[in-house]
């Protein structure tokens, strides 16, 4: 389940761009930081993934407002974040994938089960050092320097992007632009984006495409929520739209790496079974073999499913002229 933004309070649509990302920026950062003690609470597994995708947005807006401010000044506090969205990500997806197979283990014949149980051990051990970095990557007193640093570098960015706009083309259409018609422009080229990653649907096997248009999908939603409230949350129709085909092309991305180690573990079981296991190991041989052919046939099975939904989705927004909808609803 997606994690819900927090509404940002006091923010003022008619303000200037610069005005308007900086408080938004600034909120998301602080969003983000609060979820830390959560995200360090491994007894619930949620509280990594809120402080991952509050990670997510932030990011997410960084990029949006990008041509706003000069992004050198931000650079350091940047990676940074990256780093620490890496961190909480190793976790998430250790956690992703223990749910799967106990999900799948459950539903399996006792010979397999034994098999998915060894691997949900392996991902189990993953998870431990996973959880041993995240410790560091959000120390208490790190995220506070962070955040110094972040709030200091984004006056200095907005400070200098100002200081050289009247000579610096890029930046000319700044000038007297308000963070409403700056949110605007952003959904219709996030749109545009995504309109022109659409292609790689009809690749059904070029995982790579597939993926970036998740990303896209995923930056589209989030800029819709965020001027949701400019346009009295008719834009939130469009975000749950876009977010069913973020999660399609999500689990479809998924799938894809459970296929890719998969058949990497399945060769290389292959390789070994050359070398003749002793007789204590073959019956433990043979688990492993069957319970990894079992989930590689379940989630092929289960990636031609949301391919074939995210098509679908596609096809309907196309015949329903969604990119229309949109823009009429963008210009009230």
């Amino acid at each position: 389940m997606m994690a819900k933004a927090k509404d940002i309070p006091d923010l003022n649509y008619n303000a200037s761009v610069q005005e308007g990302a900086q408080r938004v920026l600034l909120f998301r950062f602080d969003e983000m930081i609060n979820l830390r003690e959560a995200a360090l609470d491994f007894s619930d597994i949620e509280g990594v993934h809120n402080m991952r995708v509050a990670s997510r947005r932030l990011r997410s807006a960084l990029a949006d407002f990008a041509s706003y401010f000069r992004r050198r000044e931000l650079n350091s506090s940047r990676k940074k974040l990256k780093t620490l969205a890496s961190a909480l990500g190793e976790v998430r997806d250790a956690d992703v994938a223990i749910q799967a197979l106990d999900k799948l283990a459950s539903r399996a014949d006792a010979d397999v089960a034994e098999g998915v149980g060894r691997l949900i051990d392996e991902r189990k051990r993953e998870r431990e050092d996973a959880r041993a970095k995240l410790v560091k990557a959000i120390d208490r007193d790190d995220c506070q320097n962070l955040r110094a640093e972040f709030v200091m570098s984004l006056e200095k960015a907005i400070a200098k992007r100002n200081s050289v706009q009247e000579n610096d083309l890029r930046g000319a259409h700044t000038n007297g632009t308000s963070f409403h018609d700056a949110g605007r422009g952003l959904i219709e080229e996030r749109y545009l984006q995504l309109r022109k990653l659409s292609a790689s649907l009809f690749r059904p096997h070029d995982s790579e495409a597939l993926h970036d248009m998740r990303i896209e999908a995923k930056r589209l939603r989030y800029t819709l929520e965020l001027f949701a409230a400019a346009w009295n949350d008719s834009l939130l129709s469009f975000a749950d739209e876009v977010s069913q085909m973020q999660t399609l092309l999500g689990e479809l991305h998924d799938c894809d790496v459970w296929i890719d180690a998969l058949g990497t573990r399945l060769k290389k079981q292959h390789a070994r079974s050359e070398r003749q296991p002793d007789n204590g190991l073959i019956n433990r041989w043979q688990q492993n073999r069957n319970a990894s052919i079992w989930l590689l046939q379940h989630f092929v099975r289960a990636r031609t499913k949301n391919y074939q939904g995210a098509l679908a989705l596609w096809h309907e927004w196309e015949k329903l002229d969604f990119k229309n909808s949109l823009t009429t609803q963008l210009c009230q």
